[in-house]
């Protein structure tokens, strides 16, 4: 753990780095705004694709309200986040 993961996105000639401090997140709401960026995406089509209501998903990624089980499954789906990071930081 405390280690940096770094995904490399190759698209073209043009290559970008980003810096995902996935073993130092400790918040679920950091993870999945990291990993919406990684994959430009907003929080209403997150909603969309994982079948829950924008207002939900907003007080999850606010704080507000903790993630549920749909939550965890559709973000797993989706932006392709490990399982098993899900479990730690839950």
């Amino acid at each position: 753990m405390g280690k940096n993961r770094y995904v490399f996105n190759i698209k073209g000639n043009q290559y970008r780095l980003i810096s995902l401090i996935i073993f130092e997140t400790r918040r679920i709401e950091e993870l999945v705004e990291l990993k919406l960026f990684e994959h430009k995406m907003t929080q209403s089509r997150l909603a969309e694709e994982i079948g829950l209501a924008k207002s939900k998903v907003s007080e999850i990624l606010n704080g507000k309200r903790k993630a549920d089980i749909a939550f965890l499954k559709g973000i797993h789906k989706v932006l392709k986040i490990d399982a098993g990071l899900l479990l730690e930081i839950v």
